[in-house]
């Protein structure tokens, strides 16, 4: 037996140093060891060790061992531990949710250690997914899916969140050019307006500077109201005036009498031989409404007439067809027709 060592019971044996073996066969070989019950026994390498109760086996040292592998004890009547080298008891671990109403053990998720409850890292390999998230109101609070997917819808641009749970990218199209991020297209559409407001502010100016030569020049334009109507109408030749050689008048379709009209007369002479014809009035403009037509650089006379010209440049009205109802514009050849058919007076 060894220095200072005790052994009693029937081939008990205390082989280390100051150890103790009590019972039928109980060993402790190691240093300051101790093996209470029959068969106990504290293995040579278990310094400090404790086997308590029969066939307990303690083989690590510093230990204090209940059973054996595949012969486990409970430790019953545990008080809650309170220091940190404490036993818990099965109530502290129910309350700290690692262990169900059975003391069954359970799959709980903790903090991480030494970080204050601050951290928590899950323990899927590959990620874990949580189920069954409510929607997060307020700041600080978790989102869930269906909230992941609103997200996405507002942004537009044809973004939805793909197999992988990740946002795909939108497309936008400003003035035929496509962007693929929201502040890039608001950027594109911001110069798109900007530039159409100074195009519209360019206009006015031109406008306006357009109206002040009119109005300089005491040739105030007139605007035509939509759907105006606009009319020319034949109007009768005057008799001849001269005191000479007999002069042909030619007979013409009356046109109603206009209650606003501005006439525009073209002087012109028709003759048969060498006698001139009177001069006749060949054009009328008749108000409808208030509106006028021009022609390239025409100046407008008054309201719902038409001019190709100005009196300092008058223009042809070409490729006129033949007038047919009495507001019809007449066109030369039913003039030069008139004319031949015109009756000659000759003074006495």
């Amino acid at each position: 037996s060894g220095y200072g060592a005790v052994a009693l019971g029937a081939g008990a044996y205390a082989s280390g140093d100051f150890s103790a073996a009590l019972g039928w066969l109980a060993e402790a070989d190691a240093v300051n060891s101790t093996a209470l019950g029959s068969s106990a026994y504290v293995t040579p390498e278990a310094d400090n060790a404790v086997a308590l109760g029969g066939d307990s086996v303690a083989d690590r040292a510093n230990t204090v061992s209940v059973g054996s592998a595949g012969a486990e004890r409970q430790i019953a009547n545990v008080a809650a531990g309170t220091q940190d080298t404490d036993a818990v008891n099965v109530g502290q671990l129910k309350a700290t949710g690692l262990v169900d109403a059975a003391g069954s053990s359970l799959t709980a998720v903790t903090y991480d250690a030494d970080s204050a409850q601050s951290r928590l890292t899950f323990g899927g390999s590959g990620g874990t997914t949580l189920a069954n998230v409510a929607a997060g109101l307020h700041d600080g609070e978790a989102i869930n899916f269906q909230q992941y997917r609103s997200l996405a819808a507002t942004i537009g641009g044809g973004v939805s969140v793909g197999p992988g749970g990740l946002i795909g990218t939108p497309s936008f199209a400003v003035q035929g050019s496509s962007y693929f991020n929201v502040g890039d297209a608001l950027g594109a559409l911001d110069g798109a307006v900007t530039g159409a407001m100074n195009g519209i502010s360019s206009l006015n100016t031109r406008v306006t500077a357009v109206e002040g030569a009119l109005e300089a020049s005491g040739r105030r334009p007139a605007v035509p109201k939509s759907g105006a109507a606009v009319a020319t109408a034949s109007v009768a030749a005057e008799a001849p005036k001269s005191t000479a050689a007999p002069r042909v008048a030619s007979t013409s379709v009356a046109a109603p009498e206009p209650t606003q009209a501005t006439r525009s007369f073209a002087p012109t002479a028709a003759s048969v031989g060498s006698h001139p014809a009177s001069e006749a009035t060949i054009a009328a403009a008749q108000a409808a409404q208030a509106a006028t037509s021009t022609v390239n650089d025409a100046v407008p006379v008054q309201a719902n007439s038409v001019s190709a010209g100005s009196a300092a440049s008058q223009s042809r009205v070409t490729n006129v067809a033949a007038g047919a109802v009495a507001t019809d514009a007449a066109n030369v050849s039913q003039v030069d027709a008139a004319i031949a058919t015109a009756q000659t007076y000759r003074r006495r």
